[in-house]
């Protein structure tokens, strides 16, 4: 059981990485681990600073199509200040087919438009904010 051990801080440590092809490789591999131990990696990766990384995230998550992802997914738009990441979130909501629960997406599009400001890309924008 110790290589799988090895593995996982492996990926654990990957997901940390500053090198952004890095964190994409390993969330390609997150679900090889499992659906208990991918989950909490995947929720985090959603605030990724890197929109591929938050895309993969989300659907790999909204993949699963499970009501308790949702509700996570839910909690953590509840605390989460940043829009993009916001929106990235409510994406693995609709992915998970639970449209009904998203009711205030169309004020978060609006926010990432007014944030995004002409940038050429959210990391940019996103980066600007934090900041501000």
């Amino acid at each position: 059981m110790r290589p799988f051990t090895d593995e996982y801080e492996k990926l654990l440590n990957q997901l940390s990485s500053p090198d952004v092809d890095e964190r994409r490789r390993a969330l390609a591999r997150v679900d090889a681990f499992g659906t208990s131990r991918a989950v909490p990696l995947l929720l985090k990766a959603l605030r990724d600073p890197d929109d591929e990384c938050r895309l993969i995230a989300a659907s790999l998550l909204g993949s699963k199509q499970d009501a308790r992802i949702v509700r996570q997914v839910q909690d953590l738009i509840d605390k989460e200040p940043n829009c993009g990441n916001r929106l990235w979130m409510r994406v693995v909501i609709v992915g998970c087919g639970f449209v009904d629960m998203i009711p205030d997406l169309a004020d978060d599009i609006g926010c990432v438009d007014e944030t995004m400001g002409g940038h050429k890309n959210w990391a940019e924008a996103t980066a600007l904010e934090a900041a501000a």
